[in-house]
């Protein structure tokens, strides 16, 4: 007769692997390489999708003790389900960040928050993912604007960025993401064609440039529905101009979510 996981006292704790691999400083991909596994299958463990077995689990171990860590991967069930009560709630408290707006803008400064291929990897799948639960009216195919700006250098990692339209910038590109995000959100007189609404636009915008407070002040005037993605050494002059609930934490948002979530997230 199978074992029934709920027949034991202590049970695999997913959120503790994610924290031990940051630790150690891995991406979910470098930790599948070590292990020589798909990253997928490092993805699901730490969405508790499945757990890994017994000789996977002790190679993560021997990995994390070579670094003076010593994790402890099981949790009593009693201890899990209080640490889940108390867990903040989906996506800041919300099932969704803005349901009426069906425009998405999204700008990320490369130069300002730069990744290797395989950090980059694993940061956009959890971006993507929250995005498509965060703005569910926001059409993926016709509605999402997705631009990077990375130096010639950079080419090989914003390469694993799906979807996004990639400028190449040689010095400083704070002007040009700056006029592009007010045409692209419909705030700067001589955009050519039909000019976009402000006022149906949501812009997400991946920096920690100060330089960049004056200008995400002036669009939020203007209508436009301002995100920061904001990482933990963000300029505090940026975060002030950024509503509270609109500043998306860099740390994945989408490990904590509610079941039917989930069940967005395996699509």
């Amino acid at each position: 007769m199978p074992v029934s996981p709920n027949s034991f006292e202590y049970q695999f704790s997913p959120s503790t692997l994610a924290k031990v691999r940051n630790q150690m400083g891995l991406s979910q991909a470098k930790l599948a390489g070590r292990l020589e596994l798909p990253v997928n299958t490092v993805s699901r463990w730490e969405r508790g999708e499945t757990t890994p077995d017994a000789h996977s689990l002790a190679a993560i171990y021997s990995i994390a003790k070579e670094q003076g860590l010593t994790p402890e991967f099981f949790q009593k069930r009693s201890s899990m389900a209080t640490a889940q009560k108390k867990a903040p709630k989906p996506l800041g408290g919300r099932r969704v960040l803005n349901r009426q707006r069906t425009r998405l803008v999204m700008i990320w400064d490369f130069q300002d928050v730069a990744l290797d291929a395989d950090e980059a990897f694993d940061a956009w799948f959890y971006m993507d993912k929250y995005l498509d639960i965060a703005f569910p009216n926001i059409n993926y195919e016709d509605e999402w604007e997705l631009k990077v700006y990375a130096s010639w250098e950079q080419r090989e990692a914003v390469r694993s960025l799906r979807y996004f339209q990639v400028s190449e910038t040689h010095g400083n590109a704070d002007y040009q993401i700056a006029q592009d995000i007010r045409h692209l959100c419909g705030v700067s007189p001589g955009y050519l064609g039909s000019s976009p609404d402000p006022k149906n636009t949501v812009l997400v915008l991946v920096s920690k440039d100060c330089d960049f407070a004056d200008l995400l002040y002036e669009v939020d005037q203007e209508g436009v529905d301002v995100y920061l993605w904001a990482l933990p050494d963000c300029s505090k002059d940026l975060l002030e101009v950024i509503r509270k609930d609109n500043i998306i934490p860099w740390t994945h948002p989408c490990l904590e979510v509610s079941e039917n979530n989930l069940r967005c997230l395996g699509r």
